[in-house]
């Protein structure tokens, strides 16, 4: 559901990408890779919606998840 993903980053044991979602690509986010918490010690942020897609709960994380200035 991304794309335009370039990787920024380490903050605080946390990949951090910028990237635009396929239903807003004027709009540039910054923010986690599900698929690279899964294999962390964050992969508890992680769920399934009931679409099927990974999901980030930013409230577990030591990161914010924003719009890139």
């Amino acid at each position: 559901m991304k794309d335009n993903i370039a990787f920024i980053g380490v903050k605080s044991g946390v990949n951090v990408y910028s990237f635009t979602y396929l239903s807003d690509s004027k709009t540039t986010y910054v923010g986690a890779m599900a698929q690279d918490l899964l294999e962390s010690k964050y992969a508890n942020a992680v769920s399934i919606d009931a679409d099927g897609y990974y999901t980030v709960d930013y409230s577990k994380l030591p990161i914010k998840f924003k719009i890139k200035q």
